[in-house]
């Protein structure tokens, strides 16, 4: 309910399956990571493209947010590429990470995460923080707009937005 009942992944909005197929292509994840938090930029690119040399860097931590795993603001629908392939055990915040916090809320200001935050309005509309030029997702703030600009580029790099192994290919006949 709280995702709004779309049928889409939380985080790329593709349209997912409407009846049982759609366990396959999908998981109930949990944005922050209960295991454990790893490190981003990962040292080799999940995808096709290398990262920007200067996206900000964030720590990872050997534990999770435990007191978050059962909490219904910390679970999403995303399919199976941006959860298992992106997000991980990722969660990359330009703060500290508040792992003994226990509301998800009161995160977003505190640990100013660079994902963002799917459900509901408690975070930034995402098409504030990206935009698209004709195929290719860019960053709506301005670069002196700092944090925001780069939550754009973050997320853009960090579900692979740009990258060729992630675009689908489109084959045009000509007459």
């Amino acid at each position: 309910r709280i995702q709004g009942g779309t049928g889409k992944c939380a985080f790329c909005e593709r349209m997912l399956g409407a009846d049982e197929v759609a366990a396959y292509e999908s998981d109930m994840e949990h944005f922050r990571p209960k295991k454990g938090v790893t490190p981003w930029p990962p040292s080799a690119p999940i995808g096709q493209s290398s990262y920007p040399a200067d996206l900000p860097v964030s720590t990872g931590k050997g534990k999770g947010y435990r007191h978050l795993p059962f909490h219904e603001l910390n679970y999403i629908v995303a399919c199976k590429t941006c959860n298992t392939r992106c997000k991980a055990n990722y969660f990359p915040i330009a703060g500290r990470h508040a792992l003994r916090a226990k509301s998800p809320v009161e995160l977003l200001a505190k640990e100013k995460p660079y994902l963002i935050y799917p459900l509901g309005g408690l975070d930034e509309d995402p098409e504030t923080l990206i935009t698209f030029v004709g195929c290719k997702a860019v960053p709506a703030k301005s670069a002196s707009e700092v944090h925001d600009w780069n939550r754009g580029r973050i997320s853009i790099a960090f579900f692979l937005l740009n990258d060729p192994s992630s675009i689908p290919i489109m084959h045009f006949r000509g007459r």
